[in-house]
């Protein structure tokens, strides 16, 4: 968001929908502080044709300098968003403020004491957890892909939360790999807290995720980890892997690797 600093609010509020069937992204704003250039319709709204990710880029770029030409600070969630917004915008130093999102309060400390009935965590299986949205951008075919290499070595199940388009697609790759006896998908759950304070270890395997709430909430649920080095927040959050361990996109065996040197540790460690 671009903030106001003298009446501390934003002052747009822009919303971008690319469609990648129709090729066009429409960007929409609910504020008139923006130059002609972008104010189209009385909607304010743009229809842009793009037809590769270069074009997109460009003309995200036109965007932010219209959206911050006269505004006091850009906020961003991270030290890597701030770096690659400076380079493309050319803006100051002292035009840009890191603020994090407030993601934890008592609830989370109530809702990880809630009891867990699925019958794994009471036997000496190790379980690995994975939420989100059942996406491409979750990449939840690459986990799915590294824990059958880690199920050949040790006993062990996985447990991916959320609900989404590709259930099925990860059911059937579930089937193809002999592992959908101990892979686990109960889809939207009430409460995902009580599950990270009883899992063995929790795996973020996006492809792009700018400082994912939920690896903050695993790390205060005190579950060892392992993420994707994707962009953004994630390697700088676990403090370039000195607070998680750390595997590259889409890479299966990277990934099966860092899980089971994890969970191997952890066999070792009781959670503190």
């Amino acid at each position: 968001p671009c903030i106001d600093t003298k009446l501390n609010r934003p002052i747009t509020k822009p919303k971008i929908i690319f469609d990648s069937k129709s090729e066009k992204c429409r960007i929409g704003f609910n504020n008139k502080e923006l130059s002609d250039e972008i104010k189209t319709d009385r909607d304010y709204i743009k229809l842009l044709e793009v037809k590769t990710i270069e074009q997109l880029e460009e003309e995200l770029r036109v965007f932010y300098v219209a959206c911050t030409r006269a505004k006091h600070h850009i906020v961003l969630l991270t030290e890597k968003t701030k770096a690659e917004m400076k380079e493309s915008l050319g803006f100051a130093e002292e035009r840009f403020a890191i603020v994090a999102n407030p993601i934890i309060d008592d609830t989370i400390d109530i809702n990880c004491k809630e009891p867990v009935e699925e019958p794994m965590f009471a036997s000496e299986q190790k379980v690995i957890l994975g939420i989100g949205r059942l996406t491409r951008q979750k990449d939840f075919s690459t986990l799915i892909k590294a824990f059958a290499k880690v199920r050949e070595k040790m006993d062990c199940c996985l447990m991916i939360l959320g609900e989404g388009e590709e259930m099925e697609q990860l059911k059937r790759l579930c089937k193809e790999l002999q592992v959908e006896k101990d892979v686990y998908l109960p889809g939207f759950v009430r409460n995902p807290f009580k599950y990270m304070a009883n899992a063995d270890l929790f795996v973020l395997s996006s492809l792009w995720e700018d400082a994912g709430h939920v690896l903050v909430e695993a790390a205060y649920s005190r579950i060892p980890i392992v993420s994707t080095r994707c962009p953004y927040g994630q390697e700088e959050f676990l403090e370039y892997g000195k607070a998680g361990e750390l595997c590259e996109l889409s890479d299966v065996d990277d990934m099966s690797a860092c899980m089971e040197r994890v969970l191997s540790e952890a066999g070792s460690t009781e959670r503190t």
